[in-house]
């Protein structure tokens, strides 16, 4: 220990901060911190913290920096019991260091992490009650004096002074107040608080003590006008609710059974705490607050139904008051906690043993009606096996009305119940078909399609009244996420619902029908819902009807009609300054839609292609002329930026000669010179240098490969061979055969040979970058066996 107080007092002669110097402030703290921590740990290894509280304190308190860290660095080492006592001095210096700061809830964690058969219990009890630290307070009474009334009156006594009917009451006080209610519940379940448990040998004398304490009609030195019972009217004033929580958990203790005679007559007793609650809060004339008899109520029909009447009794007219309570219909309070408590009642068989035949179902039942307690109502038709009306309650269940889905679905896949019970739910079903779209499309469609699949057409004219109640079924029917779908079903619907569900989106949601009829051309006729497109103007599904019925040309001029509608918007708002980000995006998206349908109509003769290219390219140059005038460069730059994709599209489909004529023909670059169109004809011939070198480099490849398969073939062919199993004629005719087959081979390989030697015969199908070189009928020679040549690159 000698050399430990050397090392102290040599570090901190050496490590003396300089005033107002705040980096040498932060160092002189960390290399001080380390020193503490080199003495706390020693003395810790020796056992002997009298030192560590003693000497090397009164080295460190001669600075109060120094001291500071020395207070500071006590706390980790509390927290994790090693060290589990302070000295007087330094617990008070401790305690005033952290209250300058703020810091007193560490205080409090430190000072239940303490054993208090080491620590001054006056010094600390003083403490806790200056600053406010009750927790460690209760933690020193329980510990220190096995007192577990003391710190209960005393808290009670706080709270009771503090308390004002119907007003806000402060942090503090209600901080207080939750301390009580989770102390009487820890003593009432045997557990210690804040930690730790009773001692086995106490906890039956504690909780008769504090059970004592609650239910004593007067404190002691009480005033003459103190009311009777004053600690249970000061926790049911301060939150009724949660107090009657911590008497619900209470009496589940077996110590609360009623005692009759014998050493614990005057144990805690269930009934004559209710007789109290009943005389505070319903008996006494001017002392009721409805929230609070209402807290009352449902906490007696949970602890009528959980101990039974022979365990508890209240009077009938208490009994009927606590009825009428949980079946009112003009509060909406508390709703599903009255409901639940009506239900404990009716699964305990207490409304038949109280009520004596006042209570019979049909009243039950009127008076769950009027509560809107549809779950009451739900056990009371399920014992009549009214299956109809339990979905009628599923349905007008706010809560639960999602669940009528699997309840529909249980009855009728159930072996538990009959053919008839089966039917009466079907009705009730297709009855409720509009509430229950409402509920959820989907799962209705679903419902539908694995249970009334036979008669989805039935439910179809049940729902032709509501329009839109329709649309979303039919909705959930063809395009369900749920993974069964109308594909699955066993039968299908017919063409005619099919077309009825596209004709109610077009009128609810327009924009969609042309992704769907995309998704699923194959469940609708083209003739019908073309004209239901048509009737209802949804041009862009229109189009594309018109191209699958061969009316290339009309679902062109359409589209383009739509893209020109487009585009005078977009130059209005340029013009107005308006925003353009947003026509300008539809602008792009039907530019995009006509090219593809230009592109893959390619195969149509050199003067509709023409026709088609040529009109849209004249849709994007028309702009062009018309900004030229203007000083918008923004809107000059975007509409060439059309006119050069549609260019790039346009090669390979129409001849370069045509679309060179066709620009420079245009009104906007006549008179002009070269450098207005520069770009657009450099751009048209790196596009047209790509294609040839593509064909080129095509060829090439065919030819190598085609050289390379030929060889081998030759090779085979003049290749021998020998069969020992077989006879020599045998062998004979098999070599004839194959080099019969590898004739035919070499024939077609030197055919296409020399269509390969004769580019100007090679054309090019595909569009875009994707381009292959064919000659008709080639590839398609049966004898021409592409499997035999491998390809070598």
């Amino acid at each position: 220990m000698t050399i430990l107080t050397a090392y102290v007092e040599l570090s901190l002669s050496a490590n003396r901060p300089d005033e107002g110097s705040k980096d040498e402030l932060c160092l002189f703290f960390q290399i001080h911190k380390g020193i503490v921590q080199v003495c706390i740990d020693y003395c810790l290894a020796v056992n002997q913290t009298d030192m560590l509280f003693s000497d090397i304190y009164n080295y460190f308190a001669e600075d109060r920096v120094g001291q500071s860290v020395y207070l500071q660095c006590l706390e980790p080492y509390i927290v994790a019991d090693k060290l589990t006592s302070l000295s007087p001095i330094v617990l008070k210096d401790f305690v005033e260091l952290y209250q300058e700061r703020g810091k007193l809830e560490a205080v409090e964690k430190c000072l239940v992490h303490m054993d208090v058969a080491n620590l001054d219990l006056d010094q600390v009890v003083s403490l806790c009650w200056t600053y406010s630290l009750y927790d460690a307070m209760i933690y020193v009474y329980n510990r220190g004096m096995n007192d577990y009334i003391t710190p209960l009156e005393e808290l009670l006594r706080l709270l009771r002074s503090a308390m004002k009917p119907n007003k806000q009451h402060p942090t503090e006080d209600t901080d207080i107040g939750y301390k009580l209610l989770v102390y009487i519940s820890y003593c009432f379940a045997g557990r210690g608080y804040p930690t730790g448990s009773i001692p086995d040998d106490r906890k039956l004398r504690v909780k008769s003590e504090v059970y004592s304490v609650l239910i004593t009609r007067h404190t002691r030195d009480a005033a003459d006008d103190e009311p009777t019972y004053p600690n249970l009217r000061t926790l049911l004033m301060f939150n009724a609710r949660e107090f009657l929580n911590v008497l619900s958990l209470a009496f589940e203790e077996r110590d609360f059974d009623n005692q009759s005679d014998g050493a614990q007559a005057h144990g805690p007793n269930r009934q004559e705490v209710v007789n109290i609650l009943l005389a505070l809060m319903v008996s006494t004339p001017g002392s009721q607050v409805t929230s609070e008899v209402g807290h009352l109520f449902t906490f007696l029909a949970r602890q009528l139904a959980k101990h039974g009447q022979h365990n508890l009794h209240i009077s009938s007219n208490i009994f009927d008051q606590m009825v009428v309570y949980l079946t009112n219909s003009e509060d909406d309070s508390r709703h599903e906690e009255r409901q639940q408590a009506l239900l404990d009642l009716l699964n305990a068989g207490v409304l038949r043993q109280y009520g004596r035949g006042r209570y019979d179902e049909d009243k039950l039942l009127m008076l769950a009606e009027t509560a809107k307690f549809f779950r009451v109502m739900e056990m009371l038709y399920d014992q009549r096996r009214q299956l109809a009306k339990i979905l009628s309650c599923y349905l007008r269940d706010p809560v639960r009305k999602t669940m009528a889905f699997p309840y529909i679905h249980g009855v009728m896949n159930s072996d538990e119940y009959v053919d008839f019970e089966k039917q009466e739910v079907e009705r009730a079903a297709l009855a409720s078909l509009p509430d229950l779209v409402a509920i959820d499309s989907e799962a209705t469609a679903c419902l539908v399609l694995m249970d009334f699949a036979h008669d989805i057409i039935g439910v179809v004219h049940r729902l032709q009244g509501y329009p839109r109640v329709l649309y979303e079924f039919l909705q959930g029917v063809f395009e369900s996420k749920a993974g069964f779908t109308v594909s699955k079903a066993d039968s299908p619907p017919p063409p005619d619902v099919h077309e009825q569900y596209i004709e109610l989106m077009c009128i609810y949601k327009p924009t969609a029908v042309f992704e769907y009829l995309k998704r699923s051309d194959t469940h609708f006729r083209l003739e019908q819902t073309l004209a239901l497109c048509e009737k209802h103007r949804v041009k862009d599904a229109q189009a594309y009807l018109l191209e699958k019925t061969g009316a290339v040309r009309e679902a062109f001029d359409l589209t383009l009609e739509t893209l020109q509608k487009h585009i005078r918007t977009v130059l209005q708002a340029y013009r107005t300054g308006e925003d353009t980000r947003s026509p300008f995006h539809l602008v792009q998206t039907t530019l995009t839609v006509i090219i593809q349908l230009c592109q893959r109509n390619s195969s149509l003769k050199q003067p509709e292609r023409e026709y088609l290219w040529f009109s849209l390219l004249e849709a994007v140059m028309g702009p062009c002329r018309d900004l030229r005038e203007e000083v918008n460069k923004r809107a000059q730059t975007a509409f060439k930026g059309l006119m050069q994709k549609v260019l790039n599209c346009l090669v390979g489909h129409v001849s370069l000669a045509s679309v060179l004529q066709k620009i420079l023909q245009d009104p906007t670059y006549q008179g002009g010179t070269l450098r207005e169109v520069k770009d657009l004809i450099m751009d048209m011939l790196e596009t047209y240098n790509y294609e040839r070198t593509l064909l080129e480099t095509t060829n090439h490849l065919l030819a190598s490969d085609n050289h390379v398969s030929l060889r081998q073939l030759v090779a085979a062919m003049n290749r021998g061979r020998v069969d020992r199993n077989r006879s020599t004629e045998s062998t004979a005719a098999d070599s004839e055969g194959a080099s019969s087959i590898h004739s035919h081979q070499i024939q077609a390989a030197m055919r296409f040979h020399k269509v390969l030697k004769s580019p100007s015969k090679i054309g090019l199908f595909g569009s875009g970058d994707h381009r292959v070189a064919h000659q008709g009928g080639i590839l398609q020679d049966p004898n021409f066996d592409l499997k035999l040549m491998p390809v070598r690159w």
